[in-house]
């Protein structure tokens, strides 16, 4: 089978999920939930769910969201979580610019 990234909300029952060990999980239940778009920020851009899958910590579009902090990972790895605090005003400003277009564009899809 061929592995492809998907959207959350195209996520249905019967799906297969890739686990961290590479082991496939199927999805046995669905629930739809409305949630603002929330990113978490990794080092990888993903994080491993309790159960063993591995999903994005990106809401949107992971070229776009590695490329906007991309200098927020450098600083954290270069100087330390203390360089990421003085950023913050620099994410605040970040979140407030591309907020809106992805928000247009995910209500599009």
């Amino acid at each position: 089978a061929s592995r492809k990234a998907t959207m959350a909300k195209n996520v249905k029952i019967g799906d297969m999920l890739v686990s961290s060990d590479g082991s496939a999980k199927t999805v046995i239940s669905v629930k739809d939930t409305a949630a603002e778009l929330v990113n978490v920020l990794t080092m990888e851009g993903s994080i491993e769910l309790e159960n063993g899958v591995i999903i994005s910590t990106h809401s949107f579009n992971e070229n776009l969201y590695s490329a906007a902090f991309y200098p927020i990972k450098m600083m954290y790895k270069w100087i330390g979580a203390p360089a990421v605090k003085k950023a913050q005003p620099y994410l605040v400003e970040l979140e407030f610019m591309f907020k809106p277009y992805f928000s247009i564009f995910a209500e599009s899809i």
